[in-house]
């Protein structure tokens, strides 16, 4: 950047309603134009490169890091994981072994836990939530660092704490599409069948109040055979999968939209607000009303507002 563009910059930040100031390359010019000549004219000007259908984009993103093990869990989000330190990472009770250089693709209802190897397993996370698979997504659980995917790493970390919310969610789809091109052999996600319908019929927006026994025999098995072969497979007990699927629901509708407790514990498949209650209390130790309390005062006094008082303004819905 030369002086006289940063001087522009700095006469524009001192004054916002100064128009910018107008470069002109005459080199870079000649070259897109030498290259604009060499387009095609196209057949039908109203039909162009469309995007894949379905196409979105990462939405509430988070980074933190962390230092210490974590045991068997799940939650509803994407995570790519950049490790820091050797450390041995389960996906479905399937070990990896990671170490700098690499990331970890994580998807979402997946059991992940992360033992050490050294004396630190310290990592970065970049998680988000997504409505429908993405094809920037990779299906390999591992792929290598290329060096523009680090650097890449650092523009979103810049863009994270800027709050340069619609830049970073397209820097994360750029980070995807690269960790897409350079897939690690070591392992492949590949859930059997078994786990793959256990996650359909247990979804939420599939269908509500679905049981163990029900789904079973929706696989054509055994409750027993479900619980033994799922065990098997993912390190968790089928049981702790489905709550935890469906309390990682319930807090996300608790916390951001003005859906009454009933109308969240039947979308979370429990028949009555007295069950759906019930479990959450003895999962969390405080009822969902109070949940949704405690997390609208917290933000109240962080930011002023209430987390979805855009959302329901004018409405006339209770809020908290």
């Amino acid at each position: 950047m030369n002086s006289t563009w940063q001087k522009n910059i700095k006469k524009s930040e001192r004054n916002p309603t100064q128009e910018p100031a107008i470069e002109y390359d005459e080199i870079l010019c000649s070259r897109l134009l030498k290259n604009a000549m060499q387009l095609p004219v196209p057949e039908n000007c109203y039909q162009g490169l469309l995007l894949p259908d379905g196409f979105e984009l990462p939405d509430n993103i988070l980074l933190f890091f962390k230092d210490f093990p974590s045991g068997n869990k799940t939650n509803s989000r994407y995570s790519i994981i950049v490790p820091f330190d050797p450390m041995t990472y389960y996906c479905n009770g399937m070990p990896l072994s990671v170490a700098p250089g690499m990331a970890v693709i994580h998807h979402p209802y997946e059991t992940n836990s992360v033992t050490i190897s050294t004396g630190h397993c310290r990592r970065m996370h970049i998680t988000f939530e997504l409505r429908t698979p993405q094809c920037w997504i990779p299906n390999s659980p591992v792929a290598a660092l290329s060096k523009d995917a680090w650097k890449q790493l650092r523009t979103i970390m810049k863009l994270f704490r800027k709050g340069e919310t619609f830049q970073l969610s397209v820097a994360i789809a750029e980070l995807g599409w690269k960790l897409c091109r350079h897939p690690l052999q070591c392992a492949q996600r590949n859930p059997s069948a078994l786990v793959a319908g256990v996650k359909y019929w247990s979804d939420p927006g599939q269908i509500s109040g679905e049981r163990i026994k029900t789904i079973a025999a929706r696989l054509g098995m055994s409750e027993s055979n479900l619980r033994l072969r799922f065990r098997l497979e993912t390190g968790l007990p089928v049981g702790k999968f489905l709550r935890e699927k469906r309390f990682s629901v319930a807090c996300h509708l608790l916390e951001n939209s003005s859906r009454s407790i009933s109308e969240i514990a039947k979308a979370c498949g429990y028949d009555t607000v007295y069950s759906f209650s019930r479990a959450f209390k003895n999962t969390f130790g405080i009822s969902p009303l109070a949940w949704k309390k405690t997390y609208c005062q917290t933000t109240r006094e962080k930011t002023g507002v209430l987390p979805f008082q855009n959302l329901t303004k004018g409405t006339g819905h209770q809020t908290c």
